[in-house]
């Protein structure tokens, strides 16, 4: 479920993964329940723009973005915060296109679809720089009035 108001990407995501797209109309600040996994039950979370100390909700799955708007301004990019550690080693593979790093992927048996969607190491060394400054500044306050209604774009009326 998405709420009416938040990214593009939410609802085109839902699409991509076939997650049944199901609209509600919710105030949320910070962040909000996308849905559950049903593998283990544990909330996952959109917190894009969550940017604070200590934000982390235990036993959930938070994605955070640092899309350039954000306050950890990468340009693009993201991560998955889990206290899984068996859920953390699947999506290492699933972003590294299903296979083992370090391993060639000729000489794995790839057993998870994977998504090309790791960080390069120049992003990676980007965000470590920007870090500090990230940390010593206030970020921005987004509201529920940052995003346009959704279901009225005509993408999402088909």
């Amino acid at each position: 479920m998405s709420p009416h108001r938040t990214y593009l990407s939410i609802p085109f995501l839902a699409e991509k993964i076939g997650i049944p797209l199901e609209w509600r109309d919710e105030q949320w600040q910070d962040y909000y329940v996308v849905g559950e996994n049903p593998e283990n039950n544990k909330k996952i979370y959109d917190a894009a723009v969550l940017w604070r100390n200590d934000s982390y909700i235990p036993d959930s799955f938070m994605c955070l973005s640092f899309q350039f708007q954000k306050h950890l301004n990468l340009g693009r990019g993201g991560m998955i915060l889990t206290d899984d550690e068996t859920a953390a080693d699947a999506l290492r593979i699933m972003a590294h296109d299903g296979r083992q790093r370090n391993i060639p992927w000729r000489d794995q048996d790839i057993e998870f679809k994977g998504y090309h969607y790791y960080m390069t190491p120049e992003t990676a060394k980007l965000g470590l720089d920007k870090l500090p400054t990230a940390m010593r500044t206030d970020p921005k306050i987004w509201t529920i009035n940052d995003w346009p209604d959704l279901t009225k774009m005509t993408i999402f009326k088909k």
